[in-house]
Order: C-alpha cells, then structure tokens, then sequence
C-alpha cells in the first residue's frame, strides 16, 4: 500500500480531530490489506491458547486485545497504517459476533477498522435524547474504516457475524 494513502488519511483525520467529527471512508482498504477470518480466529486461538486471560465475553460478541508486546505479531498487513496514524496505539481490538451495543461514549479516539461481515455505527454528538445537533449513520463493510473521536456517542448494531478491528491511540 502507497504511504501517500495513509499520509493522506492523517492529515484528513487531523482536520476530523480538529473539528471534532467523525469521518467515514468506505472501501478504504483493499480485500487483500486486511485481516480475512481465517487470521482473526487464529489470533484468538493463539492468544487464549498463550494467555487464557485475554478474552472478553460480552452478551453477544467477543473482544480480544492481544497482548501489547505482541501486537504487530497479528495483522501485519495493517501494521504500516498503525505506525503512521498514530504516535502510540493500544490495541488492536479484535471484535467479533454478532454485536447490538446501545448508545455510549468513549474517553479515547478511535479508528474502527471492518474486517468481515457488515454493521451499522449510528453516531451524535449529545444521547438522541438530548436533541444532537450532529447525528448520522454509517453502514460498514470489508474493508471500511470510521474515525470515532473520543466523547461522540455511538451505537452499533448488526444483523449477521462480524469482525472489526478497532485501533486506539494518540494520533500524530
């Protein structure tokens, strides 16, 4: 993959940062740039095989965030696109199943970036009970990425089984 890409992906999420919105690109990655499920079920076997603590069980989907020394032991082929977006990463998180989660924020920015199946993120500034004055719907697919900034509430909702794979961190 071209740095230029993700050059170009930085500066667009440093404008996001800035105005505190989030941003949506879809198709960003090719099929062959991210992780298909034969690669997440392994990082998950190998990771409860070694580890046994670092997995999450939530009411309809696992969360996996492999150990942090091991990070880039995983995915490689998003490894470039983590070290040129951020100055220091937690994660990745391995998210998969089928997955409703109701509305929340996080204290952290993140980068959501979709692997297999599909869902849809609904965004807003305020809880839709408060009157958001920004609110919008993302529909995610392979390949998809969304750029969440810490304090935005957010729901996700899916029909079917997935993956994603969500990077957390200091953007540069």
């Amino acid at each position: 993959m071209s740095n230029n890409k993700y050059t170009d992906l930085l500066k667009s999420l440093q404008e996001a940062k800035d105005k505190n919105m989030p941003l949506f690109y879809k198709n960003f990655f090719n099929d062959d740039e991210i992780p298909r499920w034969d690669e997440i079920l392994n990082c998950l076997y190998d990771q409860y095989n070694e580890k046994q603590n670092v997995i999450t069980e939530y009411e309809s989907y696992l969360s996996l965030i492999p150990d942090y020394f091991e990070q880039d032991k995983y995915f490689l082929q998003l490894k470039e696109f983590k070290e040129t977006l951020f100055f220091q990463c937690h994660g990745p998180k391995v998210s998969i199943g089928r997955f409703d989660i109701g509305s929340h924020k996080d204290a952290w920015d993140g980068i959501t970036v979709h692997c297999e199946g599909n869902n849809t993120w609904t965004v807003s500034d305020k809880p839709t009970w408060e009157n958001p004055s920004y609110l919008e719907s993302f529909d995610l697919g392979r390949g998809d990425i969304l750029f969440c900034p810490k304090g935005f509430y957010h729901k996700i909702k899916s029909s079917n089984a997935r993956a994603s794979i969500l990077f957390v961190g200091d953007i540069k």
